[in-house]
């Protein structure tokens, strides 16, 4: 995952998205429905019996992801329910996944959506995964 900047730089310039993207979520962002809860939990079992059979299986839940778009100077963001990269490195992320910096890319993403809430907006949230981001799964 190449970029003409030098990573530290990278780094330095996404973490900041990150964190004003953190301060621009409503409270309500961090409330959980029963239903999604309930949904949830039986993701995450489901992806632990993964993690314990392939090593290289990294589940995050709620992990910010940034990524290059060609011609724009800010860059994409998506915040998946849950994401699985598979690699035998360990992810850098810290308050975001940086796709330039970081070793493998998102391989499976899944997202919680309702047409109701614009944040959960099946439409957009798809477009940027597989258009943008071009997540396999």
């Amino acid at each position: 995952m190449a970029s003409t900047k030098p990573r530290a730089l990278i780094e330095v310039s996404y973490e900041a998205y990150a964190q004003e993207y953190l301060r621009s979520l409503p409270p309500e962002h961090f409330m959980e429905a029963t239903a999604q809860a309930t949904q949830r939990k039986i993701t995450l079992e489901s992806l632990d019996l993964l993690v314990a059979r392939r090593s290289d299986v990294q589940v995050f839940n709620e992990l910010l992801v940034q990524y290059p778009r060609p011609g724009q100077r800010r860059p994409g963001q998506v915040c998946p329910d849950n994401m699985v990269v598979v690699s035998d490195k360990p992810v850098r992320a810290q308050s975001s996944f940086n796709v330039p910096v970081e070793e493998a890319g998102p391989f499976w993403v899944l997202e919680y959506v309702s047409k109701n809430n614009k944040r959960k907006d099946y439409d957009d949230n798809f477009d940027k995964c597989e258009h943008e981001l071009k997540v396999p799964f």
